[in-house]
Formats: C-alpha cells, sequence, structure tokens
C-alpha cells in the first residue's frame, strides 16, 4: 500500500486529510477479488482508535487496473472519500487527534462479504495531518513517570508555517528540541522526557515551547 502525496502538497509529517485522498495498492488479480471499501484509523502511535470498519467510497471514474509498481507488480490507483464518522469529522469524533495513520481494508467478493475474516488487509498509509482551521497548541499526559513514559503535544497551524518546539529547563536553559520545521494542519508529536542526546532528563519541572503559528509554553512535569 501506497499513500501518494498529490494533490496535496506534502508536509514533513505527511499530508492534510482531505476528502478525495490518493492511494495505489498492489494485488495480484485484484479487479476480480477485491472491492477497497473501509478503512481503520490509527493515532500517531499505530493504535486503532476504534475496533470497527469504517466504510469509504471508491470515487467512480478515477480507478485505473492497468498499472505496474516499480517490482512489476499489478497495481490500482484510486481516490476515496471519508465524509463523516458517527455523523461527525474526524476531527470532531476525536479532537486530539492530529496526525493519523490508515489502514486500507478490501472485502473479498469471491466469499461471504459479511463474514470479518473475508476482510482483506492492505496495507497502512504515512502519516497524515487533519486539517485545521485555527492555530493551537495543546499538551497532554504533562506528568512523565514510571506509569506514563511520555506526553503527547498536538500543534495546530491553518496555514503553512514553520514551527519549532523545544524543551527548556526552569533556569531557561534548552535541553530539546522536539520539532523544528514546516507544518500544516494539526500535527502530534511525542516525547518521553529525554534530552537531544536521547539521556533521560532529571526529575523537576519543564517547559515546552512553541515558536510560529502560535507561541505558546507548557509546563511538564517529570518524577523518576
Amino acid at each position: 500500500f501506497e499513500y501518494i502525496n498529490d494533490p496535496n502538497p506534502p508536509t514533513n509529517n505527511g499530508t492534510n486529510w482531505t476528502n478525495g485522498s490518493e492511494f495505489k495498492v498492489s494485488e495480484d488479480n485484484y479487479e476480480d477479488k477485491f472491492d477497497y471499501n473501509c478503512i481503520k484509523i490509527l493515532d500517531n502511535n499505530l493504535r486503532e482508535i476504534s475496533t470497527n470498519y469504517i466504510d469509504v467510497t471508491p470515487i467512480i471514474g478515477e480507478t485505473s487496473y492497468n498499472l505496474t509498481d516499480s517490482g512489476g507488480r499489478d497495481v490500482i490507483k484510486g481516490k476515496i472519500t471519508l465524509k463523516s464518522y458517527n455523523s461527525k469529522t474526524i476531527s470532531q469524533a476525536y479532537p486530539y487527534l492530529g496526525t493519523i495513520y490508515i489502514k486500507i481494508y478490501a472485502k473479498n467478493h469471491m466469499f461471504n462479504v459479511g463474514k470479518n475474516d473475508n476482510y482483506v488487509f492492505l496495507g497502512i498509509s504515512n502519516p497524515i495531518n487533519l486539517t485545521s482551521d485555527k492555530n493551537d497548541f495543546v499538551s497532554y499526559n504533562n506528568i512523565i513517570n514510571n506509569n506514563n513514559s511520555a506526553m503527547t503535544l498536538k500543534y495546530e497551524s491553518k496555514e503553512q508555517s514553520n514551527i519549532k518546539i523545544s524543551v527548556y529547563t526552569a533556569t531557561g536553559h534548552k535541553v530539546k528540541t522536539i520539532y523544528d520545521g514546516p507544518a500544516i494542519g494539526k500535527i502530534t508529536f511525542n516525547w518521553d522526557g529525554t534530552d537531544d542526546s536521547g539521556s533521560k532528563l532529571a526529575s523537576g519541572i519543564y517547559y515546552i515551547k512553541t515558536e510560529g503559528a502560535i507561541n505558546k509554553v507548557e509546563k511538564v512535569g517529570i518524577v523518576r
């Protein structure tokens, strides 16, 4: 499975999630056996946010079966739309999500499509950033300890911009650059309480500073 960035401009962490995002899959005799029409959504840690299959709609007229990939295998290229999930957009249903992945499944029409074991897993996309209509920065799980090994940061930018997310000690010494680069949409980062060299930071209070479309400081505690 390969996620295609076009027609959305890529960022360092993927592309904006929009209706009509493109993909292609490789499968021998694919046209005769399968209908790609359901997905599962994963968070930035590749965890399924729902165990249910989510129906998607292949766009009529946008599918080609007469392609091969770099290895000479048959390829299907097409587009899908995902307008809502449980009558909500993905952002509305899961407001804490920023970066997501999608798992594409097909139904095997040679058997009973009502059985779960006739869903065929095709692959996982590259990272996809959900779109945003605002600039914001939110942190979750702000205490790093033995029970919580990492915190989550969600950055939102409604337009293309460069952002920098850094960690400072209480005395103002920078110990970690979490991200420094272009961004648009919602992006999710994890920080595990280490410095730039990968060493665990000592117990104490630290500050996470964002610079870019939004300038904000969040406080986090580390308890070893």
